[in-house]
């Protein structure tokens, strides 16, 4: 009966944002006409745009539900809420703006286009946001409550009832708890406060003596056999059973719940991206790589005709790296080195002033007059434009490293493996050239992994184009002038992400 409420207000949920949407797309088309604007002209096919209330409605139904729009507010806090909603308006904008890009819709106006996000999502968060504040409003005064039967009595049903204490805009209130079913008669007749109502057997006569809106199962200690038939008796009563597993404390790791053919999966992550961010890092990989494959093309000959005539051999260098989770591919980059490179590697290890498995030198003799311009002006990457469409690398990211580097690891370093290489990512951005310490690159790999999302990305982005233009953390120790590798690439994703709306009739 719980379910069936709860798809009922869903689906009222989802005819409300659909609504909004359309409301939002006419007022934009309204307020684009106004007087102000009628010095870029007016829009006066309607019908022509109505291929971007159509691609909205249809995004909001893969979007939305993806970010938890329709899941119950009762335990979001506000920030969770804007956030929610600001990575959907950027998923959106960008996707919108690609295909207006892609079909070269040049009669776009740049001002509707913005107009309509903007006002869509506006009134999405201002809807979001009204409704929480009310409902926890109502909560506070112990209205629309629920009555929670906590099971266990030790530090994780303490904590349970801590949690909803201190959250009481939840609304959920302790009603008593029951005793483990381990505990054989303890004398504890109450937990902060709350009354221990019974033995573990005693659920059935508690939840008919009076109103119990969920159980949660706060147990030290989870045997399956052992509490089954209290789990089935929920079920037969329709009251929510719930976990709360304080098993696996693990400080860097994030948990989702789903199911595998019914069957229920609890997961921890190091990393956590939602299927919408996936879907928008990977869509964004595969434009930037699509420009970036377009501009070495044109570039090609001239660089290819510049390599061979210093140093003969082949124009595209390949090297085998260490990509997610330990798979192995083959790296594309211009040859900025002398054939034979790697063959002279090992006279030139006492040179490496990295501290851990990484290999870099100060002035190294192998690099030809022409690699060392490439690499100053990150020419020599653009390559690897073809990994990031095939999927072996991201825009931003961790260094790819050698197997070589990577039979060095010790357990701790591998973690930096969990997550697809990049062309930039915050050791290239944190001067990485005045960095001499493996253990600090790996700090930075981490962070980024532990605390990653679109915007952090879009940071680095920003930061690497501040790298690039005024060439700090981007030269050679020990040279006379900065060399700057992997900036360039960035400076040109940047650009080419900020213009997906092309300039149109204003």
């Amino acid at each position: 009966m719980l379910k069936n409420r709860n798809e009922q207000i869903q689906s009222v949920v989802k005819i409300g944002d659909a609504i909004i949407c359309v409301v939002a797309f006419f007022s934009a088309y309204w307020l684009r006409n106004q007087e102000y604007f009628t010095g870029y002209g007016r829009i006066h096919n309607l019908e022509s745009l109505t291929w971007m209330l159509a691609a909205s409605l249809a995004l909001h139904f893969l979007i939305y539900p993806a970010l938890g729009f329709y899941l119950s507010l009762r335990l979001k806090s506000l920030p969770e809420i804007i956030l929610m909603v600001f990575r959907a308006m950027a998923v959106e904008f960008f996707i919108l703006g690609s295909m207006v890009f892609f079909f070269q819709e040049k009669t776009m106006s740049r001002y509707f286009f913005t107009f309509f996000i903007l006002t869509n999502y506006s009134i999405v968060l201002l809807e979001r946001l009204g409704a929480r504040v009310l409902l926890s409003s109502f909560r506070k005064r112990g209205y629309n409550v629920r009555q929670v039967l906590v099971v266990g009595t030790g530090k994780n049903a303490a904590r349970v009832i801590q949690a909803l204490k201190m959250n009481k805009h939840w609304g959920y209130i302790s009603c008593g708890l029951l005793g483990d079913p381990e505990s054989r008669g303890d004398s504890i007749s109450e937990v902060d406060g709350i009354k221990v109502l019974g033995e573990f057997k005693d659920l059935d006569r508690i939840v008919h003596e009076q109103a119990v809106d969920e159980v949660y199962f706060a147990l030290e200690h989870l045997d399956p056999s052992k509490i089954y038939e209290q789990v089935a008796l929920c079920e037969r009563l329709g009251i929510p059973a719930r976990f709360s597993l304080s098993f696996f404390e693990l400080p860097h790791s994030s948990v989702t719940f789903n199911t595998l053919d019914r069957l229920p999966i609890i997961t921890f992550y190091t990393t956590l991206m939602t299927p919408a961010e996936a879907v928008m890092k990977r869509f964004m990989d595969i434009v930037v790589a699509l420009i970036g494959l377009g501009i070495t093309a044109v570039l090609y000959p001239w660089i290819a005709w510049r390599i061979s005539r210093e140093s003969p051999g082949p124009v595209i260098f390949k090297q085998v790296r260490v990509g997610e989770n330990g798979r192995r591919f083959k790296c594309y980059k211009f040859r900025t080195m002398v054939m034979g490179a790697d063959s002279l590697k090992a006279d030139l290890g006492t040179s490496n002033f990295m501290k851990g498995p990484i290999f870099k030198l100060a002035n190294d003799p192998r690099i030809t007059k022409t690699g060392a311009w490439l690499r100053k002006t990150s020419l020599d990457e653009l390559p690897q434009f073809f990994n990031i469409l095939r999927g072996d690398m991201s825009v931003v990211g961790t260094r790819p490293p050698t197997p070589d580097e990577v039979s060095l690891y010790e357990i701790h370093f591998r973690r930096r493996l969990s997550i697809k290489p990049g062309l930039t990512g915050l050791w290239q951005v944190s001067g990485r050239n005045e960095i001499n310490q493996f253990e600090d690159i790996l700090a930075l790999d981490l962070h980024y992994i532990d605390h990653w999302s679109i915007w952090l990305d879009i940071r680095i982005i920003f930061r690497t184009i501040w790298v690039t233009l005024f060439r700090r953390g981007g030269g050679v120790r020990g040279g006379n002038r900065p060399r700057l590798r992997l900036p360039l690439l960035q400076l040109i994703t940047a650009l080419t992400t900020a213009g997906m709306v092309p300039a149109s009739s204003g």
